[in-house]
């Protein structure tokens, strides 16, 4: 055999495991994503029921369950960057707009590269 011919029998080979773990991890993603939203929701009643009954920690036999509120910042969105800098610069809404574009303009880009498979694409040769 070639070096091209062998390099083809191995890429077939590569491709063929991709598409299989690829399927797979979008199963068992499909799975994840079902439990996390039963997850929350099971959560949610038990912190509700807490809060209700002024329940702040139940202990089990894994070990102390408590309710904790934190506060986070929400994001900086466009929206809120021109609203709050419009309040800035006391009803300035040009001056705003220009200091956000700014803003958007010099964000720093991270750039990542990802392997894709395009489904509508003909499969080529014996790759399938």
């Amino acid at each position: 055999m070639e070096d091209s011919e062998l390099q083809t029998v191995d890429l077939a080979s590569l491709m063929k495991e991709w598409r299989q773990l690829e399927t797979e991890i979008e199963m068992i993603g499909a799975a994840i994503k079902e439990k996390r939203k039963r997850v929350k929701l099971v959560r949610e009643m038990i912190t509700k029921t807490m809060k209700a009954k002024g329940v702040g920690t139940i202990n089990i036999k894994a070990g102390a369950v408590h309710v904790r509120e934190t506060k986070a910042k929400a994001p900086l969105t466009k929206k809120f960057l021109v609203t709050a800098l419009t309040d800035f610069f006391n009803g300035n809404a040009e001056m705003a707009a220009k200091c956000a574009a700014f803003l958007d303009e010099n964000r720093p880009l991270k750039t990542s590269s990802k392997l894709t498979l395009d489904p509508l694409a003909p499969s080529p040769g014996p790759l399938k």
